[in-house]
């Protein structure tokens, strides 16, 4: 995997754009050990049944597609032979080989050193008696390697099962995962044109085809694997991660560039119409702050503090269990098209966007991005089903598809399909153009309370 927590992505490599981290597929990043890249070339040409890294990876996005579906876990072992021998990687891939069940896929975590297996229906104790076994067998064939396990459940890991679960030793390096964007599967009827359709909307990927390889022995036992939740302590030397940290994908430098040249020119543009509105804002309710900060789920969901100018009177957030009732939103989010927490001049700042002028500095501050998903408030996302969650694998943004789709007359299920489809398809061409059509949603309002 990639040599960053960043991640890797499924999608086609970029020079210089941020879709791939830093070094990845640069010969001067391979291990200067005995295993060299033509050996492992040629290693790899022997086994046909080890799946090439960009296969291996759209396995493991289709599994926690699955994963999210199902509210099922499943796991990768990754096995960590570099500094090793060409015969130590032998064995090591047979020993995988023999230990393979049906359901199981090995493939390349990270050429040339790195091989995973995907464990799918598997939670981590499954994996650690997995890992433990593969550990033993190797030992006794005079054969050490690292090794770390990633754990991923639909319904939402615990936390601390795979944070505090790590033990000592060498371990498989924590070089990433999967960073490409996957939509949900159920698509929508009702998608506007923009995501629907066009030269930048998500394509779906072609379905997983049987590997050529020929089938694991039919006399390889099967692992025993519990069917719980995590009940016993990794195998010595092994690291527990969870692994939605992999999914995780930072801002790409042609990104945030344009964030930081849209943002500085909006600021000096706007800077006059920020100082007439805060004044407006202060002479509207003068014991009340101009700017209002509330603490919004950014990337990963890590809690950044949020500004906007002031909409609402002062009490608002204690008023709004009262007005649970009359929410117009499905889902989690609390939205009214006549609120009466607004104010006067609020009603007007909202229906003009006026009021997201702050956030310019959010974006400059990289807490947000010019373009990408809603921001949504920390109560909000424990209600997230698992496949909602994926929204917060890109940095949010001040508009996006959702904003120039219509916003408050979009169901909240659309809402958070239209965020998954624009993480599946963001480009510079797309965000151009979604700021684009975002001056016309502007302008007539439309979907704005």
């Amino acid at each position: 995997m990639p040599n960053d927590a960043s991640g890797w992505s499924s999608r086609k490599r970029q020079s210089g754009d941020g879709v791939f981290p830093k070094g990845v597929g640069r010969p001067d990043m391979w291990p200067k050990g005995s295993l060299q890249r033509s050996a492992r070339r040629a290693d790899l040409a022997k086994v046909p049944w080890l799946l090439p890294q960009e296969e291996f990876q759209r396995l493991i996005h289709r599994e926690r597609a699955r994963a999210d579906r199902n509210s099922q876990a499943f796991t990768v072992v990754v096995f960590d032979a570099a500094g090793t021998t060409v015969a130590a990687l032998r064995t090591v891939l047979e020993t995988l080989k023999e230990r393979r069940r049906l359901t199981d896929d090995i493939g390349w975590w990270a050429e040339p050193s790195e091989v995973g297996v995907l464990l799918a229906d598997t939670p981590a104790s499954g994996a650690f008696n997995y890992c433990t076994a593969i550990h033993e067998r190797l030992r006794a064939a005079g054969v050490e390697v690292g090794s770390c396990i990633y754990a991923y459940q639909g319904a939402g890991l615990d936390l601390d099962l795979v944070s505090s679960g790590t033990s000592g030793g060498r371990r498989a390096s924590d070089r990433g995962g999967p960073s490409g964007r996957r939509a949900e599967d159920s698509e929508s009827e009702h998608l506007p044109a923009l995501v629907r359709g066009g030269d930048d909307a998500a394509q779906p990927s072609p379905a997983a085809q049987p590997s050529p390889a020929a089938p694991p022995s039919p006399a390889a036992p099967e692992p025993p694997l519990a069917a719980s939740a995590v009940d016993v302590a990794p195998p010595e030397g092994t690291a527990l991660r969870d692994m939605r940290e992999l999914f995780i994908e930072p801002l790409p430098r042609w990104k945030r560039a344009l964030d930081v040249f849209g943002a500085a020119a909006a600021l000096l543009i706007f800077s006059p119409l920020f100082l007439l509105i805060g004044l407006a804002v202060k002479l509207s309710a003068p014991r009340a702050p101009v700017i209002f900060k509330q603490p919004l789920a950014g990337l990963g969901g890590k809690p950044f503090m949020f500004y906007k100018f002031r909409t609402m009177v002062p009490n608002a957030e204690a008023m709004k269990d009262a007005l649970r009732a009359r929410n117009e939103v499905s889902g989690p989010v609390f939205k009214m098209s006549h609120d009466p927490r607004v104010t006067r001049l609020g009603r007007f700042l909202r229906r003009t966007s006026l009021d997201e002028i702050p956030q310019i500095w959010n974006v400059l501050r990289g807490d947000m991005s010019l373009v990408g998903p809603r921001p949504p408030t920390l109560d909000e996302v424990p209600k997230y089903e698992a496949w909602q969650r994926r929204r917060l694998d890109i940095t949010g943004g001040i508009t996006g598809f959702w904003q120039v789709s219509g916003r408050h007359e979009i169901g909240f299920v659309d809402w958070m399909r239209l965020d998954l489809r624009y993480a599946a398809s963001r480009s510079l061409w797309t965000d151009l153009k979604v700021l684009f059509k975002t001056v016309g949603a502007v302008v007539n309002g439309r979907g704005a309370s």
